[in-house]
């Protein structure tokens, strides 16, 4: 190279500082955008779960108070029809009106008390009498609320819900006021007492992972984490939403607030935006780097030409590269070959001692010793199953290409009576699966691990796992379904089960080495197919759907006339 050109190049180290800077900050705009989107669509996940959990409460409580109400309605209704009748005095209805008041009581746990006033509001009769002593002879027209509630239900002739009252019993709770009236004369009112917190706490008695408060206007009447000081409005803004619904089946200014639980919030908060947000800022400074390496790379480049001896050199080095790897897999398969086959003399060899043990001792062995006999050999055959599974997993992406007519029923078949369920657990395929033109060995090798983790992790007595499978995408793909009445997998766990060593059953009580389904996945996806989870957590069963790409497919030919169990 020229001292010319080199003073060129030399001259030019601002102008690729320059483009790679603002390379990298565009980068890092960009990334800095994604990280503040997925914060943003994880807060409004969240807000979501709020508003439905609040709607559905709302919803649930005014199925309640309209159920309460419409038995109310009824019993007031009992009263007009009989002052129709002549001759009509209150009192010949009081034991029907104390008999119907007392089973509504025990219908609705929060029910205080169901009372009759008077038309100038005093409460005359009450029930039940015990505990609502001091409500008796009680003038309602006397505190401004329940006053209030008086008028309007008259005038209006409707159920009217009060606002929040200090009970004469004791606590917080609110009346429904029902008018008693003919076209011509009022009778008086039934009056529902409720409870705030048994009313409240019958809508929200699961569970929750949100926190719910009644207010009535600016009085809190109800607070689901009662025990813990602080309320809604003494929440920090920002962090933790709320979402406010009216309550439209007691007015307004009544209202539900929910927010979420801090378990729900840590659940909720993905680490995904700090971290895209690192990714990004390592990407964009390497970027940045890369970007500035190349330019100079290219620049000089300009001036520069590989020689012949540089070329041919790589080529050697490559050549070298090439057979340093094959060397490599040779050893692997040595060494796979050893894990399956040599390690395993040993561990019979330990087998064989502890079962020679056994013998000598005879009935004589002590309980303890016996059972740390059975121990070792469960650890040897654990061993041994992870040897295997350890050596199918190496082996799962290589293929030889051979193809052949595989039938799926003779399949299944034959991995039944390899299996030998227990019984009980009966295994069912369908009445007509294909024959496919497909690699034998690894199709079976993920049919027997998935039938054989269905049995292995089924939880009752009695069950069943049902196989399934048809031809789709135009014949390019082989969909085969494994469905199981197991315990069922949660959600959080199903990315889970398909990594290596993962069991969600503990070895020592019958689960395996955690490798089958991770096997199965490498085996699938080594083929360019797919294999899905399927299993909502709340509900028992799982269904594993597994895509198998075909390059031939033969007619469907009937296994039995119905499904066909075995096992």
């Amino acid at each position: 190279m020229s001292s010319r050109l080199i003073h060129e190049d030399s001259g030019r180290p601002r102008q690729r500082a320059l483009l790679s800077c603002l390379i990298g900050l565009t980068s890092f705009g960009l990334i800095s955008w994604v990280s503040t989107a997925i914060s943003v669509r994880n807060q409004q996940q969240l807000e979501l779960r709020l508003g439905d959990r609040g709607r559905q409460l709302s919803d649930r409580l005014q199925r309640e108070l309209e159920s309460a109400v419409t038995a109310l309605q009824r019993l007031s209704e009992r009263w007009e029809f009989a002052a129709t009748q002549e001759g009509f005095e209150p009192d010949h209805i009081r034991q029907a009106w104390n008999r119907d008041s007392q089973a509504y009581i025990d219908d609705f746990g929060y029910f205080q008390a169901i009372e009759w006033a008077d038309e100038s509001g005093i409460v005359r009769w009450i029930q039940p009498v015990v505990g609502n002593e001091a409500a008796l002879n009680l003038d309602l027209s006397q505190e401004p609320r329940r006053a209030a509630t008086l008028r309007t239900a008259q005038q209006s002739d409707q159920p009217i819900a009060t606002r929040s009252v200090q009970l004469v019993q004791g606590g917080h709770g609110l009346l429904i006021v029902i008018p008693i009236q003919t076209p011509n004369q009022l009778f008086g009112y039934t009056v529902a007492v409720f409870r705030a917190n048994p009313l409240f706490d019958s809508i929200t008695r699961e569970r929750q992972d949100f926190l719910f408060e009644v207010w009535d206007g600016e009085d809190l009447v109800y607070r689901s984490d009662a025990d813990e000081p602080r309320s809604v409005a003494q929440e920090p803004a920002g962090r933790v939403g709320t979402s406010r619904f009216p309550l439209q089946s007691l007015g307004d200014p009544w209202a539900l607030v929910v927010r979420p639980q801090p378990s729900l919030i840590t659940e909720q908060a993905s680490p995904l935006p700090e971290f895209v947000l690192l990714a990004g800022t390592i990407l964009s400074v390497t970027l940045a780097v890369l970007v500035y390496v190349w330019r100079t790379s290219t620049s000089r480049s300009e001036a520069l030409t590989r020689s012949e001896g540089e070329q041919r050199k790589a080529v050697r080095v490559l050549e070298s590269l090439n057979a340093e790897l094959t060397k490599r897999n040779q050893e692997l398969d040595e060494f796979a070959y050893i894990a399956s086959h040599d390690l395993k003399t040993p561990l019979r060899g330990i087998d064989h001692l502890a079962q020679f043990v056994q013998e000598d001792l005879g009935d004589g062995i002590p309980d303890e010793t016996k059972k740390h006999l059975l121990l070792m050999q469960q650890r040897i055959r654990q061993m041994e199953s992870l040897m295997n599974d350890l050596l199918a997993y190496s082996r799962a992406q290589r293929s030889d290409g051979s193809e052949t007519a595989v039938d799926l029923n003779a399949q299944i078949r034959e991995i039944c009576e390899m299996i030998d369920p227990p019984e009980g657990i009966e295994i069912r395929a369908d009445d007509t699966l294909p024959i496919v033109s497909t690699e034998l060995p690894p199709l079976r090798l993920v049919l027997l691990n998935l039938i054989t983790n269905a049995v292995r992790h089924h939880d009752r007595s009695h069950g069943w796992i049902q196989v399934s499978a048809n031809i789709a995408s135009e014949g390019k793909h082989l969909e085969i379904i494994v469905r199981d009445d197991g315990p069922g997998i949660a959600p959080r766990h199903h990315e889970r089960v398909f990594k290596m060593f993962q069991t969600l059953q503990p070895r020592r009580e019958g689960g395996g080495s955690g490798m089958g389904l991770a096997l199965v996945r490498k085996t699938v996806e080594s083929r360019g197919g797919t294999i899905h989870l399927e299993s909502p957590g709340d509900t028992r069963g799982c269904v594993f759907r597994v895509t198998w790409p075909l390059s031939e497919t033969r007619e469907p030919v009937s296994a039995l006339p119905e499904a066909h169990p075995w096992g």
